[in-house]
C-alpha cells in the first residue's frame, strides 16, 4: 500500500470520527454579536468582513465555521502556534469563539474562478494536485466542516503554512505526511493554484 493511499484511508477514517463529533466542537454562533467582535479584534489583520489586508494573513469570509472555532480555540489553548494570534484570542471566551466564526462563516462566499486560472498554472499544479482533493476537492471547496476551504484564499499564506506541516512547526498528522511529499515548488504552483480557483464576494 502507498503512503498516499494509506493517507486518504486515514484521512477517509478520520473524517468520520470527527463528523460524529461535529456537534460537540461548534457551538450555536450569533453572527450580529460575531461582527461586533470581528471588528474590534480581528480586523487590522483579516478586515472587517474578513477579506485580508495583508498577502501573510488568511481570508476568513466564507470560511467553514467548525474549522474556525476549532483553529481559535487551538490558538487558545497553544495547540496552535502564532505569536499574533495568541494575545488576540486569550481574552476571547467560547461563545466569543462561536460567534465570530458563525460571522466570517456566514458573511461571504467563494465563487468559482477556474475558467480564468492559466494553463501554465493548473499543469504546475496537477502532479500534486490529487493529494489534495480528497479533503479539499479540486475547487478547493471542502465537502465537510472539518476541513478549510482552500479557494480563494492568500497563496503566500497557503504556502507558509504547508511550510510550517513539512518542517513539523504546525501539527497534524495527515498533512504532515502530506506535506512531506512536496517540494517548495510543489506548495507554491498548489498555493497559486487554490488562491486562483475562488473569488470572495461579499454577500
Amino acid at each position: 500500500m502507498t503512503l498516499l493511499r494509506t493517507l486518504i484511508i486515514n484521512k477517509i477514517f478520520l473524517t468520520i470520527v470527527l463528523s460524529c463529533v461535529a456537534w460537540n466542537v461548534q457551538a450555536s454562533g450569533d453572527i450580529k454579536k460575531g461582527q461586533g467582535i470581528a471588528k474590534r479584534v480581528c480586523a487590522a489583520c483579516h478586515g472587517k468582513q474578513g477579506i485580508s489586508r495583508a498577502p501573510v494573513f488568511p481570508n476568513l469570509s466564507g470560511q467553514k465555521e467548525t474549522y474556525l472555532i476549532k483553529q481559535l480555540k487551538d490558538f487558545k489553548a497553544g495547540t496552535r502556534a502564532s505569536n499574533n494570534m495568541e494575545g488576540v484570542v486569550k481574552n476571547l471566551s467560547e461563545q466569543d469563539i462561536s460567534d465570530v466564526a458563525a460571522f466570517f462563516a456566514s458573511h461571504g462566499q467563494v465563487q468559482d474562478n477556474s475558467a480564468k486560472i492559466s494553463k501554465s498554472i493548473v499543469k504546475k499544479a496537477e502532479a500534486k494536485l490529487n493529494i489534495c482533493m480528497p479533503c479539499h476537492n479540486n475547487n478547493g471547496i471542502s465537502s465537510n466542516e472539518q476541513y478549510p476551504n482552500l479557494a480563494g484564499q492568500k497563496d503566500r499564506y497557503l504556502q507558509k503554512e504547508l511550510e510550517k506541516f513539512k518542517k513539523g512547526k504546525r501539527k497534524d498528522p495527515i498533512m504532515t505526511g502530506i506535506a512531506a511529499q512536496l517540494n517548495k515548488n510543489d506548495m507554491k504552483n498548489l498555493s497559486k493554484y487554490f488562491s486562483k480557483v475562488g473569488k470572495i464576494s461579499i454577500k
